[in-house]
C-alpha cells in the first residue's frame, strides 16, 4: 500500500516540535503544510496549528526553505507569548507570501 503523506520533524523550540507535512506528489490541490501542537488552557488540550506551504512547482529544496522561514517566524512570535488561538485576526489575514511578522 502506497503511502500518500508523510511528515517529517524539522525543528524543536522548548516544548513544540515542526513538522513538515508533504504528499508524494503535488497534483491538484495537493498543498504541503507546516504544523506544530499548541497547549490551550481554556480547555486543558493541544490544538493543531497547521499553515500551508507554497507548491513551488514541486521542488522540496524550496518548500523546505520555505518551511523554514514559517518556523522561524512562528518561533520568534512564540518568544513574545504569542498565542496562535487567541490571535484569530492574524491567523486569517495571513498570505503564504508574507512573513507572518507583517500580518501585524
Amino acid at each position: 500500500m502506497k503511502r500518500l503523506k508523510q511528515s517529517q520533524l524539522l525543528h524543536i523550540w522548548e516544548e513544540y516540535e515542526f513538522f513538515l507535512n508533504t504528499s508524494q506528489n503535488f497534483n491538484g490541490s495537493n498543498k504541503p503544510s507546516e504544523y506544530f501542537y499548541y497547549f490551550d488552557v481554556k480547555t486543558n488540550k493541544t490544538e493543531r496549528i497547521r499553515r500551508y506551504v507554497s507548491k513551488n512547482k514541486g521542488e522540496l529544496k524550496k518548500i523546505w526553505e520555505d518551511a523554514k522561514a514559517l518556523i522561524k517566524d512562528f518561533v520568534e512570535l512564540l518568544k513574545t507569548n504569542w498565542n496562535p488561538l487567541i490571535n484569530e485576526l492574524a491567523r486569517r489575514r495571513f498570505v503564504n507570501k508574507l512573513s507572518i511578522k507583517a500580518c501585524y
